[in-house]
């Protein structure tokens, strides 16, 4: 599933790819994050528009948004750091999506 989930989250909103660009530095960690600027960059996030079904499913579920957000920020530092791998994690819409509420979102199922 997580290769599911992954190879789903690599297509994202030009709004995101450009938001992902801005703060490249910060996102392949070669420059902190502090919550200033996560604040910030989550401003800029919320702005994007979004999908109406979608924004209407997040907003039915009872989540901290932001914390989400920074969570996945400090996942795509953590992945975007390690020079074994080999291709870059972004943002885009679904950065502030637990990979549950992901899944949920488009019913992908787990195959065992």
């Amino acid at each position: 599933m997580r290769s599911i989930i992954t190879g789903l989250l690599l297509i994202g909103s030009s709004l995101a790819s450009e938001l992902s660009a801005s703060y490249g530095q910060y996102l392949n960690g070669s420059q902190m994050l502090t919550p200033a600027l996560i604040d910030r960059m989550y401003g800029e996030y919320r702005m994007q528009p979004r999908d109406s079904t979608l924004e209407r499913y997040l907003n039915s579920i009872n989540a901290d948004r932001k914390t989400i957000f920074t969570a996945t920020l400090r996942s795509i530092v953590e992945h975007n750091s390690n020079p074994a791998n080999t291709w870059t994690k972004g943002l885009n819409e679904f950065s502030d999506m637990t990979e549950k509420e992901f899944a949920d979102y488009y019913r992908i199922v787990k195959s065992d």
